[in-house]
């Protein structure tokens, strides 16, 4: 039972979104620790997924209001309790 093959651009153009799709997960796995996660199910791990950039987000807009660099380090996080700690 053989697939017909696709045309060419249409596997061109699935290549192209997959290869943005795999980088954008390779460089948040890093940051957000998602190999590594204590998630007991899906949603848990979607919240604690969800709630690592909306962290470093809000670390960013409190050290722009505190006239702090914008880019905010994992010690500043910690100092708001917004820190991963990875074991």
């Amino acid at each position: 039972n053989a697939r017909a093959p696709m045309p060419a651009p249409l596997v061109r153009l699935i290549a192209h979104f997959r290869q943005a799709i795999e980088t954008l997960n390779s460089q948040l796995a890093g940051p957000c620790n998602v190999e590594r996660n204590r998630a007991k199910c899906l949603p848990g791990l979607c919240a604690r997924v969800q709630a690592k950039p909306t962290a470093h987000t809000l670390g960013i807009a409190l050290n722009q209001d505190a006239g702090q660099p914008s880019s905010p380090s994992s010690s500043t996080l910690g100092y708001y309790g917004l820190a991963s700690h990875r074991a």
